[in-house]
């Protein structure tokens, strides 16, 4: 705990997703299975994945993937 750096959120300003991942890294897990699955294992589903899309760009530019990858979605 000696090694942790605590800041002052309101010296820093505005949280983003372009400089959250300075402010903190962690780990996550998304179990993916089909609905059968779920019955035969007796879990409920938290969500569903209804559409997705991908979009690839220079490292500089990451901010932007999403712009990129959003009108490749299309909800007819």
């Amino acid at each position: 705990m000696d090694n942790l750096v605590f800041m002052d959120l309101l010296t820093i300003g505005t949280i983003t997703a372009a400089n959250a991942s300075t402010l903190n890294d962690g780990a996550a897990a998304c179990v993916l299975m089909t609905e059968p699955a779920a019955q035969r294992h007796n879990v409920t589903p938290l969500a569903r994945v209804v559409a997705f899309a991908d979009a690839a760009c220079l490292p500089i530019d990451f901010p932007i993937a999403p712009a990129l990858a959003v009108p490749k979605v299309s909800y007819s």
